[in-house]
């Protein structure tokens, strides 16, 4: 019976945490997406300006947003 009563204790706590790490994941997958999407754009804006030097202004071919 006591087994039974810590296992119905333990249970939210359980619950609790399984929900934690699948929330943290989702967020990291959140972030790598974004995180590629944006070095995709910036990719793009660098073929499409001509240049892919970092820190290169628009002068210069580049979209001088990297330093």
């Amino acid at each position: 019976m006591e087994l039974a009563q810590t296992g119905a204790a333990i249970l939210p706590v359980v619950v609790i945490a399984i929900i934690v790490v699948v929330l943290g994941a989702a967020l990291i997958v959140v972030r790598a997406r974004r995180r590629g999407a944006a070095d995709a754009t910036d990719e793009a804006s660098d073929r499409a300006s001509g240049g892919s030097r970092p820190g290169a202004g628009p002068s210069d071919g580049g979209d001088g947003d990297r330093v």
